[in-house]
C-alpha cells in the first residue's frame, strides 16, 4: 500500500527538474556574459593599439621634422637622432616606414604598422630635404641625415 502511494507521488521530480533548469539557465547566462566581455576586450585592445600607434607616429613625425630642420641649417653636415620609444604596442612589435606621399595627402609620410594587430597609422611630415624611403623596427629607430633623410634600425 505504501509503495502504491509513492509511485503516484511526483513532487520530488519537480524539485529536481527545477534545480537542473536553474543550473542550465545560469550556465547559459554566464557563458553569454563571458562571450560579451571577450568581444568588449577585443574592441578595447584595438582602440588602445590605434591610440598608441597615433602617439608614436606623431612623436616620430615631430622628431623627423626636427632632424630636417637641423640638417637644413647645418651646411650639409650629417645629423643623427636616436629617440627613445617603446618596442611594443599592445604586446605586438611594430615598424616605422618613411615614404613619399603616395599613401597620404602630404609630400612625405610616416607609416607606423603593427602587423600582428592589423593596425596602422599614417602621419604626414613637412620636410624640406630629400628622403630615402626606409623602414626601421619600432623602438629601435634612428633618424639619420647623410645627404638624404631616412630611418635606420639601431644596432
Amino acid at each position: 500500500m505504501r509503495s502504491d502511494r509513492l509511485r503516484g507521488d511526483r513532487r520530488g521530480v519537480s524539485i529536481t527538474v527545477s534545480h537542473v533548469l536553474t543550473i542550465a539557465i545560469t550556465a547559459v547566462l554566464i557563458s553569454g556574459l563571458i562571450v560579451t566581455a571577450a568581444g568588449a576586450l577585443s574592441g578595447q585592445r584595438e582602440r588602445a593599439a590605434r591610440s598608441q600607434l597615433d602617439t608614436v607616429g606623431q612623436r616620430l613625425a615631430f622628431e623627423v621634422e626636427q632632424v630636417d630642420s637641423l640638417a637644413s641649417r647645418g651646411n650639409g653636415s650629417d645629423v643623427q637622432l636616436e629617440p627613445d620609444h617603446t618596442n611594443w604596442i599592445v604586446n605586438s612589435r611594430y615598424e616605422v616606414r618613411l615614404t613619399d606621399g603616395s599613401v597620404c595627402e602630404a609630400d612625405t609620410c610616416l607609416v607606423v604598422t603593427a602587423a600582428e594587430l592589423e593596425a596602422r597609422t599614417v602621419v604626414g611630415v613637412d620636410l624640406s630635404l630629400p628622403i630615402e624611403e626606409s623602414t626601421a623596427p619600432g623602438g629601435d629607430v634612428r633618424i639619420v641625415y647623410d645627404g638624404t633623410l631616412g630611418l635606420e634600425g639601431q644596432p
